[in-house]
């Protein structure tokens, strides 16, 4: 039983998640643009190298905001969630609604993670990587070990 729990709680900790409410948690956090891709024919492929900018998106709990390149701040806002059915896969899938009017198809989350979408025939695709917190991470090494410790005895 003991297996079980711990298997279960760690998938849950690391897994891909819906957003909703509850799911913001995983979302929530700084994440460092890596690419760009995409546009028509596919010939879009930006990076932080090939383009000089270094961008990070801050996703925080309060339902706010903050995308910065090269450190300066260059946008904040609030932003919230709708679903909506996925042009590429047909699948029902959440939508990060940003109030300077973007709107960005989640395509997939999680833990290390973040790839967004405009939703677009052809059009583009950004993938994130979260930036790591080191007590965060620390919290989660100690949370395992706990889980282990129990298990244990």
């Amino acid at each position: 039983m003991k297996n079980v729990l711990l298997t279960f709680l760690i998938i849950t900790i690391f897994s891909s998640c819906e957003i909703d409410e509850v799911g913001v948690s995983a979302l929530k956090g700084k994440w460092q643009w890596e690419s760009t891709e995409g546009g028509m024919a596919a010939h879009i492929y930006d990076t932080p190298a090939s383009t000089g900018k270094k961008i990070e998106l801050e996703i925080k709990k309060d339902k706010e905001f903050v995308e910065s390149t090269n450190e300066k701040v260059t946008s904040t806002g609030t932003y919230n969630f709708k679903k909506e059915k996925c042009i590429h896969d047909h699948s029902e899938k959440s939508v990060l609604v940003l109030s300077t009017g973007k709107e960005l198809m989640i395509e997939s989350l999680d833990a290390e993670y973040l790839v967004l979408s405009d939703e677009n025939y052809d059009g583009l695709t950004y993938r994130y990587r979260r930036k790591t917190d080191t007590t965060s991470f620390v919290g989660t090494q100690k949370l395992i070990s706990y889980i282990l410790r129990v298990q244990q005895s």
